[in-house]
């Protein structure tokens, strides 16, 4: 399945003309117990030790970057502005939508304060695989350590 997403994501780059960096970071890791992990086998439940699916379970991590000029050689800000937003805009919503067949899951430390409905869903999506027990512990801790 990753091998999988990973060619049909190349191919929409390709024919979108994205400009994204080369090459694209692709790397496995077995499933974790850390409830905030993309790699979570818990999903929002308790986590069942002795499920096969949870022991055998096997992630893929896809890197999705754009390289940005320092801010020596733009001043003003405005192509670090554009990558930005183009990386948004372009690369980004490409990923997820070639993702979503295959579940793709953002990693929740990665996201952006929503800033419209599509970046909405996301988050809302990233809320409900933790579940609200998990959100509920995150907010008190945020709370406490970062008022």
């Amino acid at each position: 399945k990753s091998m999988s997403f990973m060619e049909e994501l190349l191919k929409e780059i390709e024919s979108n003309n994205v400009p994204a960096p080369a090459p694209i970071e692709q790397r496995w890791t077995s499933g974790s117990k850390s409830p905030l992990s993309p790699a979570s086998v818990i999903t929002g439940k308790d986590y069942c030790e002795s499920s096969y699916e949870a022991n055998n379970a096997l992630f893929s991590w896809v890197g999705v970057i754009m390289y940005l000029p320092s801010e020596d050689l733009d001043p003003t800000g405005y192509r670090r502005d554009f990558i930005t937003e183009s990386f948004k805009d372009q690369y980004c919503k490409l990923v997820r939508k070639v993702g979503s067949k295959y579940g793709l899951m953002c990693h929740w430390a990665k996201l952006e304060i929503p800033n419209g409905e599509d970046e909405e869903v996301i988050a809302q999506s990233v809320r409900d695989r933790c579940g609200p027990r998990v959100c509920e512990i995150c907010n008190k801790a945020r709370d406490i350590y970062d008022p």
